[in-house]
């Protein structure tokens, strides 16, 4: 076992370290176990029954999956706050949170276990660096929030001292041996809980009501955290109450501290009922402050009627922004709520090897229950395509994780559909509404279906889920909606139906795509006004362009001719392709390519700069850009580009010769030696750097 060993190589595949006792009942047997550490080793044994091991691991894994689910609801909700309030305590405390959360994911055994498996380095090397994180984030936060440096200035420099030491600490982490940082963490962990705790209670002191919630928060966490710094160095003795001590404290550290942010929000609220009561006194004492005052009456109404919306708005802001293009396939959507959250979702998902996946979903039930499951859902798509492309393998991840996760009678409906580069499709039904499919080429309507039981209710549906496989054509609609689409009543009560839904997919099929959406909209929205809503509407229309053949056909043949020096040839071939779609990247790419070999660098700059619009880490590319914009004078520009193309490759020698270049042409002397200094790091004998820090240095 042990941290020096990939996750994949542990004989069971737990957070903690489990083996397997084969015994026989009755005899006697004596283990031994050999330890060695660089650092300290909290060291308990627990003898399970096989299904008492699985029993604590679904335990486990629902307290952790609810604790971790918190803490991403707190995230979520301050940062709409910092979105709405511009408060820049707002933001180091989501930061905080994110760092926060980092380092328990990793002191847990889950990153390990699901962010990198295989890397021995990352998982013996990253809890430093997020406790650093966490500190640097805690101090700035706390400086702002209790206004330490108007109120306590010493205090406030010592924060400053303390971040600022966390900052320096956090590239020492990746190579000083981590019997040392650890300490000097943990140490560090406890001097900022300490000084929070004491900046709390002196803001206390002086009447500031946000502080109680803060300096309880702290308090509570800093005496965790010393208890399981003492155990963990064997000066107290080990208690099962420290084995979720660190979570139970800092899941109240969270709250608490939401707590004293939500009540400088209520206290702006108070402030605001007591301004309206004395406004009209105030207009006649002071004209010119009532102006300020409405300013500022605005701004916190306003944060109010956002924390009234905030849960509907959190959960459209899950959905992916439609419409969407990729690589000849369109892809548009209609969702509406029937209250302010739903059950409802869709999503585009990009999956390896130039797949796309599309996603459609409907939780039963509805309100925040529904809302709530729609999130971990969401979360496990897409932790679940990345490992799979075949639908019915996703379901049976997804199922599994929903399962252990929703202990209510709710479900979730899904179908999955998954496009290859050739247009071939996989796809699954969770018992969804089948998808209607419109064959352009035979001017008809099929369904698309297969096997599968709904997700969430039972591990044994993972054994239904089965994948149906077909191809589309150029042309070919595909529409995938919820139950709430066909259900929708108008006000004779007759229901929208799957009827009327072919009727309007071949009604609109000599429609472009845009219009088509635009009249399936307006129609059905025009059937169900004034009918009762009895539950939420999505669909989403999928088309692959018609004219995309074309593209692919001119673009085809242009790269021939580039790959061939053909360069007059590719550029009139690429040109058809970009007339037909203009943001047709791989088109965009190549003729840029053209234009830098033929030296007409003005139109390289303006196709390569609509390429890196989408593509901003394909470091040749951003190279040639700086190239051409050196060419043509544009050296500020060119240093930005090349900057950016030796950060993606740090190797890139090129890069860093033409930022230096850029920015001696720049006037920058200073920089431009730098950067010809970090060239002849990489290669000692580079003419080009050991020519120009002569010529510089000599001037």
């Amino acid at each position: 076992a042990g941290d020096h060993k990939p996750f994949k190589k542990r004989e069971i595949l737990y957070r903690n370290f489990a083996f397997t006792l084969n015994h026989q009942q009755g005899d006697d047997y004596t283990y031994y176990i050999k330890i060695r550490s660089s650092s300290s080793v909290e060291l308990f044994f627990i003898l399970w029954s096989d299904e008492a091991f699985q029993k604590t691991r679904n335990r486990d894994q629902l307290i952790l999956g609810l604790y971790y689910g918190a803490l991403v609801l707190t995230l979520i909700f301050n940062f709409f706050f910092l979105i709405s309030m511009r408060d820049r305590s707002y933001l180091y405390y989501v930061l905080f949170l994110l760092s926060f959360m980092g380092f328990i994911f990793i002191e847990n055994g889950l990153a390990f276990q699901y962010l990198w498996p295989d890397s021995v380095w990352l998982a013996n090397h990253n809890l430093p660096v997020f406790i650093c994180l966490s500190v640097l984030f805690t101090a700035l936060f706390c400086r702002r929030f209790l206004s330490l440096e108007e109120n306590y200035p010493v205090i406030d420099k010592s924060m400053i001292v303390i971040a600022a030491a966390a900052g320096l600490l956090i590239p020492l982490c990746l190579f000083m041996p981590y019997i040392y940082v650890i300490q000097i963490c943990l140490v560090h962990v406890i001097i900022t809980s300490l000084a929070c705790v004491i900046s709390a209670m002196l803001m206390l002191l002086r009447g500031y009501r946000p502080a109680r919630y803060y300096f309880f928060a702290w308090v509570i966490f800093f005496l965790f955290v010393v208890l399981y710094a003492l155990e963990v160095y064997s000066i107290a003795p080990y208690h099962r109450l420290l084995v979720w001590g660190i979570q139970v404290s800092s899941l109240l550290m969270v709250v608490l501290m939401s707590l004293s942010l939500a009540d400088r929000v209520h206290i702006y609220k108070v402030e605001l009922e007591s301004f309206n009561a004395n406004l009209e006194q105030m207009i006649n004492e002071r004209t010119g402050a009532l102006e300020r005052a409405v300013s500022k009456l605005q701004k916190r109404d306003k944060v109010i009627q956002i924390e009234l919306d905030l849960a509907g708005n959190i959960q459209r802001g899950i959905l992916p922004q439609t419409p969407y293009y990729f690589e000849g396939i369109k892809v548009d959507a209609y969702y509406r709520s029937m209250d302010k959250v739903g059950g409802d979702f869709f999503d585009v998902l990009k999956m390896s090897g130039g797949h796309l996946g599309i996603l459609i979903a409907d939780v039963s039930g509805h309100g925040m229950p529904a809302a709530f499951i729609t999130a971990l859902a969401k979360i496990s798509f897409s932790e679940a395509v990345s490992t799979n492309i075949f639908p019915a393998s996703i379901f049976s991840g997804v199922n599994t994780e929903l399962v252990s996760a929703i202990k209510t009678d709710d479900f979730v409906t899904a179908f999955l559909l998954v496009i290859t580069p050739a247009f071939e499709i996989f796809y699954c039904n969770a018992s969804h509404q089948k998808p209607l499919w419109y064959k352009s080429d035979k001017k008809d309507i099929e369904s698309l279906d297969t096997n599968g039981l709904f997700l969430g209710a039972m591990t044994a549906a993972n054994d239904m889920y089965e994948d149906g496989r077909d191809i589309l054509g150029y042309g070919d609609r595909l529409l995938l909606y919820t139950d709430g689409m066909v259900d929708a009543k108008n006000t004779h009560g007759e229901s929208f139906g799957e009827d009327r839904l072919k009727a309007l997919i071949r009604d609109t099929d000599s429609l472009g795509f845009e219009e088509a959406m635009k009249e399936i909209i307006t129609r059905w929205e025009n059937f169900s006004q004034g009918g009762d809503i009895l539950d939420d509407a999505t669909f989403v229309l999928v088309e692959i362009d018609p004219l995309y053949k074309k593209v692919v056909e001119h673009r085809d043949r242009g790269f021939k001719h580039l790959s061939s020096g053909r360069y007059e040839e590719a550029i009139n071939e690429l040109d058809k392709a970009l007339q037909i779609n203009p943001l047709d990247e791989k088109s965009l790419l190549y003729v840029g390519e053209c234009y830098m070999n033929l030296h007409r660098y003005a139109e390289a700059i303006t196709n390569l700069e609509l390429y890196v619009k989408n593509n901003d880490v394909d470091a040749n590319v951003w190279y040639h850009l700086s190239k051409a914009y050196f060419v043509t004078g544009r050296h500020k520009e060119a240093a930005r580009t090349s900057q950016k193309a030796a950060q993606l490759r740090l190797d890139f020698i090129d890069a860093a010769l033409m930022y230096g270049l850029s920015m001696k042409h720049l006037g920058d002397v200073d920089e431009a030696l730098t950067a010809f200094k970090r060239v002849l790091r990489l290669d000692p004998e580079n003419r080009v750097a050991l020519r120009e820090i002569k010529g510089m240095t000599n001037a």
